[in-house]
């Protein structure tokens, strides 16, 4: 077992994968928030279980001692999951004039044409699959916006991962995980009567070409493609954890590797 100080400053107890790649003893080491915890980050950390054969035994068994058996990959420095939540999920249960700030601040950064009313986020919804409309396991949402009278927005966030692929349009044709989304919002029949504005927002340490998803004009339904950084949601003054916020993204890229 090693000792670090978490981004306050605070020691935490760390292993490491036969990687090299340091680990939580504990998952809530590596979030911001506190409890009660929401039911559906509980749901996806144990759901998302890491290979105890990537540890050597003793760190393995030190890894699974607070989670029935299991690690999460939760517990890993380069966990999305974790930086995403430390974002939204703070966000989703802060008061309603917090969110809205935060929300339109989003709006405004990301170029979305909306004014925040009544904004609630939640995270890792599947949603409707574009080219498999009978399947129960369409693009899982790292976190939704969904703003009744304004915009509802997909969020795709990305740490040290790249941007993955799914069932395409054509046969044996990917589509790209923002086509996904994007063609989601315009396909899933409910939403057809919807008037608000639609958005897929993606999120990562650089942001890529937006032209990637430039379309030619036509009748489709808009949706905003936009991406942000994480250094520019850690701007973000109206967020309940800014400072906090500003402080766990560094201290995390220290870290990670």
């Amino acid at each position: 077992m090693a000792m670090i100080e978490n981004w306050n400053g605070d020691p935490v107890s760390v292993r490491r994968s036969r990687g090299g790649v340091l680990t939580f003893e504990r998952w809530e080491d590596n979030v911001l928030g506190s409890p009660p915890w929401p039911r559906t980050l509980l749901e996806q950390i144990h759901g998302y279980v890491a290979r105890s054969t990537h540890f050597d035994d003793d760190d393995a068994e030190a890894l699974a001692a607070h989670l029935g058996g299991r690690i999460s990959k939760f517990q890993s420095v380069n966990s999305e999951d974790a930086v995403t939540y430390s974002w939204f999920g703070t966000l989703a249960v802060a008061p309603i004039e917090t969110r809205r700030a935060a929300i339109q601040w989003l709006y405004d950064r990301a170029s979305i044409p909306a004014t925040a009313t009544a904004p609630t986020i939640d995270q890792w919804r599947r949603v409707f699959h574009p080219n498999a409309p009978a399947s129960p396991r369409g693009p899982e949402l790292d976190a939704r916006i969904n703003d009744p009278r304004a915009a509802l927005v997909y969020v795709e966030a990305k740490w040290s991962a790249t941007i993955g692929t799914g069932r395409g349009k054509a046969k044996e044709i990917p589509d790209d995980q923002i086509v996904l989304r994007r063609d989601s919002l315009r396909k899933d029949p409910a939403l057809k009567d919807e008037k608000r504005a639609f958005a897929v927002v993606g999120i990562s340490e650089q942001a890529p070409n937006l032209a990637n998803w430039d379309e030619l004009e036509g009748d489709l339904r808009p949706v905003t493609v936009a991406w942000l950084t994480w250094d520019e949601l850690s701007e973000c003054a109206d967020h309940p954890l800014a400072d906090e916020f500003r402080r766990y993204i560094a201290w995390k890229r220290m870290h990670a590797g």
